[in-house]
């Protein structure tokens, strides 16, 4: 059985890490080395172990390996065959593998290997849409706009688009939260989903560093509760995390959307419903409030890509009640008065 924290192989995505597990372990979270992250079922994968690190196994030879495999056999040769004398290895030592070039690279080719643009630089290797990024970039700055959609056929580039604003708003100091509409995982109809991935997504800029939510929260709970006094949820929350410390694993597993085995008083049940759309809407809309006026930045960007994959439904009303959490998550980014 594979344990969370080993390192597995997959035949496609290559290398990386178990960080969650599922449906019994029956299905993993695995972080790649290429910086993708997916649920697999444990049968596609290996379990290997930790590559031995040896001044000779640095990123040059990795990177060039790697080539090898993209490019054939026929490649391999030919480069053996042109490529001047090896420098040795005691010459490469300035440039061992903590070398942040040689990683950021090793990094773009992986990701390039498997059709995805490195996400740690993405707007270096946005080339070709300086109009729509340039909208992108406008539409964030302006405080009176709430909501944008972005359309476009299939491959057309949404998903990088998304990516360039991601890594623009965390540099304006706007908390970031990025969701991928999943019919298997997170479906748009059902609205607990949808939030339990954007709080495990969520990240948000102080200072010099960007934090998550198990930070996040700790942080704010150190703080006054002005801004959320009046919110029956996160008010209350503030109230058990400094008066109970022994409960906080299990608000965090609440607000996180997990089980909890513990009861905790004065907190409604986050339903799994597809009526739910209003609590979630409710909770993130005051969690941005407390981060925003906290921390003193811009807001909190709720990203989500594949939105067309709502459609993929068990049952028609899946359709009309995703639609509905959307006009909700939209009404709030818009302060529209129909919230009254």
């Amino acid at each position: 059985m594979i344990s969370r924290g080993q390192r597995v192989a997959h035949r496609r995505y290559g290398e990386g890490k178990v960080t969650e597990k599922r449906h019994g372990g029956y299905e993993v979270m695995v972080h790649f080395d290429s910086e993708l992250k997916l649920w697999l079922r444990t049968s596609e994968l290996r379990a290997i172990s930790d590559r031995p690190k040896t001044p000779q196994n640095t990123l040059l030879e990795e990177t060039e390996a790697i080539l090898d495999r993209i490019m054939g056999s026929e490649f391999q040769k030919s480069r053996e065959m042109k490529r001047p004398e090896r420098v040795k290895a005691a010459q490469l030592k300035s440039r061992a593998s903590n070398d942040p070039e040689l990683r950021d690279a090793r990094l773009a080719i992986e990701a390039f290997r498997l059709g995805i643009v490195p996400e740690h630089a993405v707007r270096d290797w946005t080339v070709g849409r300086d109009l729509e990024v340039g909208k992108i970039k406008k539409w964030l700055g302006d405080a009176s706009s709430g909501s944008l959609v972005l359309e476009g056929a299939y491959g057309s580039g949404k998903s990088h688009a998304l990516a360039v604003l991601s890594a623009e708003a965390l540099d304006q100091k706007w908390a970031v939260a990025s969701v991928g509409i999943d019919p298997t995982d997170a479906p748009a109809g059902f609205p607990k989903r949808v939030y339990r991935h954007a709080v495990r997504t969520l990240r948000v800029p102080i200072g010099d560093e960007v934090i998550g939510f198990d930070d996040l929260l700790e942080r704010l709970c150190a703080m006054d509760a002005g801004p959320i006094a009046d919110h029956v949820i996160w008010n209350r929350v503030h109230e058990l995390w400094n008066g109970k410390p022994k409960l906080r694993p299990h608000i965090l597993a609440y607000l996180k959307g997990r089980p909890t085995k513990r009861r905790l008083a004065g907190l409604p049940n986050l339903p799994d419903h597809t009526t739910a759309a209003n609590v979630y809407c409710y909770i993130l809309s005051g969690l941005s409030v407390w981060i925003t006026e906290s921390f003193n930045i811009q807001g909190m960007l709720m990203l989500i890509d594949e939105a067309e994959m709502s459609r993929t439904t068990r049952y028609t009303y899946e359709w009309s009640r995703g639609v509905n959490f959307f006009n909700g998550l939209g009404w709030m980014a818009d302060d529209d008065d129909v919230l009254e």
